[in-house]
């Protein structure tokens, strides 16, 4: 859970938020999964709480190239997008994270291949820590 620390997610822009951020970019400060909560701060210093599945990120660049070069969508268009996310995210800076983020939404198809949610991503870590740690002859090699 620690490499989630300080990242930057969006806001589902169809919650109910006292903080009024829907549809806006915090980072991460801290994750309860055994609370199904996650702790945001944003730029004018506010910190909210959300539920784990209210907060989405980007997709590790990897599963990102996966699309690109591995599964056809059926539409152009969206595979340029894909390619298009996944250079701004290349970049690094903030700015380039919140427009592939923001190009993401626009599209469901997009935002299924390119965005994952916090709670989504923790049940993909998981899936791979007990994957790693089971030997494999139980998982059928």
């Amino acid at each position: 859970m620690d490499e989630l620390m300080n990242q930057l997610v969006w806001i589902h822009p169809k919650i109910t938020d006292p903080q009024n951020k829907q549809g806006n970019f915090g980072r991460i400060m801290m994750i309860q999964p055994e609370r199904n909560q996650t702790v945001v701060s944003f730029e004018n210093g506010h910190i909210g709480k959300y539920q784990l599945d209210t907060l989405f990120l980007l997709k590790p660049s990897i599963l990102l190239l996966e699309h690109i070069y591995g599964k056809k969508l059926a539409n152009w268009n969206d595979h340029r997008s894909i390619l298009d996310i996944y250079y701004l995210a290349q970049t690094g800076k903030t700015e380039s994270i919140e427009m592939a983020i923001e190009m993401a939404t626009r599209n469901m198809v997009i935002a299924d291949t390119a965005l994952v949610s916090v709670r989504e991503w923790l049940e993909l870590q998981l899936a791979r820590i007990m994957d790693r740690h089971t030997p494999a002859v139980a998982r059928g090699r």
